[in-house]
């Protein structure tokens, strides 16, 4: 079973938090391969990712969502980066979706 971690915060909420060791156990149950090569992988693609939010880019990664960076600053402890995830809600449909062709995929206009 998947470990999560119970953190409470000063108003006594309880927030659920995944752990790099838990996301390599979902990673390896959902590709039913094993540990050690799903823990290379995800290690390479978390260090990647961090480096690209080091660099100042945005992250386009559905269906996670896309992220960005709003603010950032240094201190003594190391960077902090306050990020915004924006997820994907319902697609809106498209600007002609209920008009219907004047001539047909086969006919000349």
């Amino acid at each position: 079973m998947n470990e999560i971690a119970e953190i409470a915060d000063t108003d006594a909420k309880a927030v659920a938090q995944m752990k790099v060791k838990d996301l390599i156990e979902r990673v390896a149950g959902s590709v039913e391969h094993n540990k050690k090569d799903v823990r290379t992988i995800v290690e390479a693609t978390l260090v990647e990712l961090g480096k690209a939010m080091e660099a100042g880019e945005s992250l386009n990664l559905p269906p996670f969502g896309r992220v960005r960076i709003a603010n950032q600053k240094a201190d003594a402890t190391g960077q902090l980066l306050t990020l915004k995830l924006r997820r994907g809600g319902e697609k809106k449909p498209a600007k002609n979706a209920g008009k219907e062709a004047l001539a047909g995929a086969g006919e000349a206009s």
